[in-house]
């Protein structure tokens, strides 16, 4: 009886220590550093590329509110296409910077600051096996369930518009494919 009570215990506090390490915070105390990204935080938001598809962000707290997670895909393109973006507060540089990389083994580094309002990212140098692009891009808040984002490349040293996307916030089953929920 001794052993069934045991193993009984063993397997509640297993599944309840296993909770705990996969749930993200629901409400993670925000650092002064995040507060211009803690709208976008636990939801994901939908929107229309130029070219028709379909870009869907869900961004989370992760590690207790440390760090911002933003894991996205893009629906109707040739071949699949899915990234994931850590931001981090760089006490050095006092900004926000942040990691880029993606199923076609793309990456970048960049860091935000905000302007008027806005989350501006610095020149970002992404690179991939076609070579290198700058970018960079501006989120702006346009109300409580939409942002929009505006990217701009380097040609030929002057910055031109790249794309613009109106994002929208859109229930949790539309994560992007491939999310593992146990991945936190």
């Amino acid at each position: 009886m001794r052993s069934r009570i045991h193993a009984f215990l063993s397997r509640i506090i297993g599944i309840t220590m296993l909770a705990s390490m996969t749930a993200s915070p629901a409400k993670a105390e925000v650092s002064p550093h995040f507060q211009p990204f803690a709208f976008l935080a636990n939801s994901c938001w939908s929107g229309t590329r130029p070219d028709g598809t379909i870009d869907t962000h869900c961004w989370e707290w992760v590690y207790d509110g440390a760090h911002l997670r933003d894991r996205h895909s893009v629906a109707g393109a040739k071949a699949p296409y899915h990234g994931e973006t850590i931001y981090s507060w760089d006490p050095a540089k006092q900004r926000v910077i942040y990691r880029y990389f993606n199923s076609i083994g793309g990456y970048s580094d960049g860091d935000f600051q905000v302007i008027d309002g806005a989350l501006v990212s610095s020149t970002d140098t992404y690179v991939d096996s076609g070579g290198k692009q700058e970018f960079r891009t501006t989120i702006s808040r346009l109300d409580d369930n939409r942002y929009e984002a505006r990217t701009e490349t380097r040609k030929e040293n002057q910055w031109k518009p790249a794309w613009r996307v109106e994002f929208k916030r859109v229930a949790a089953e539309t994560k992007p494919e491939g999310e593992n929920s146990n991945s936190k």
